[in-house]
């Protein structure tokens, strides 16, 4: 019993595990991803923003103008890798804490079981003894009593 709540824990825990290396793995590279993306893309849309906007605004406001931007680009990038999170199975969640309850109760029922033993070992041993003596008491007298017949 305890070793099978063991083996359930240990291949939850694998299940777990393995959904969370999944997700941070995708994490990774999504964002990975989005960044070399909007590195080649912020490269073409800086120059292309800039040569727009240079007669109109002048150098430091056109250059402002991109960077800001650039850093919105940013940031609504890494918060989309941020959301694109997954988590474990909910099945494997369960099953774990459920092997871990079995686990928690099997554990105290032993350590119940061994203060009984250790608080009380003249009780049981006088108890086996009583019970011994009783049982060759019935049969020496069953054996008088057939030996009278």
């Amino acid at each position: 019993m305890i070793q099978r709540d063991i083996q359930t824990l240990a291949q939850t825990e694998k299940v777990i595990l393995a959904a969370q290396l999944r997700a941070a793995v995708w994490k990774m590279a999504t964002l990975a991803f989005a960044g070399f993306t909007a590195l080649v893309g912020l490269l073409m849309a800086n120059g292309a923003t800039y040569c727009a906007l240079y007669s109109n605004f002048g150098p430091a406001a056109t250059l402002a103008i991109v960077a800001a931007f650039d850093f919105l680009l940013a940031a609504a990038l890494a918060f989309s890798g941020v959301l694109a999170s997954r988590g474990p199975p909910e099945f494997a969640l369960q099953q774990r804490q459920s092997a871990l309850d079995s686990l928690r109760s099997q554990y105290e029922d032993g350590k119940n079981r061994a203060a009984s033993i250790i608080r009380k070992p003249f009780d049981l041993a006088a108890r086996r003894t009583a019970s011994l003596m009783l049982r060759a008491l019935i049969r020496n007298r069953k054996s008088k009593s057939a030996a009278a017949d």
